[in-house]
């Protein structure tokens, strides 16, 4: 049993990282995802009914996507800025 805890845990960090750095970007993704997922919960428990999913969509792609737009302007950032000529200071 602890094997399989181990193994758990590890494969979290994996998902949870990108080459064993942790990543905001899956770390919100995640935390919006659950976060959204209890709210569907909490809306279906007390109206007894499925509310319009549209908003929920809105919130869950929306977050993810300007997790994902940062990251990917930070990349371009890092590539420009290691491909400019360096200034030569005065």
């Amino acid at each position: 049993m602890k094997a399989l805890f181990a193994r758990i845990i590890a494969f979290g960090k994996e998902v949870l990282s990108e080459n064993g750095v942790g990543s905001y970007s899956r770390i919100a993704s995640c935390i919006i995802t659950l976060f959204t997922c209890g709210w569907i919960t909490y809306l279906v428990i007390v109206t007894r009914a499925l509310p319009d999913l549209g908003g929920a969509t809105l919130f869950v792609s929306g977050g993810v996507g300007v997790h994902y737009g940062v990251n990917k302007m930070q990349g371009i950032a890092g590539a420009l800025k290691k491909d400019s000529p360096q200034q030569p200071s005065a």
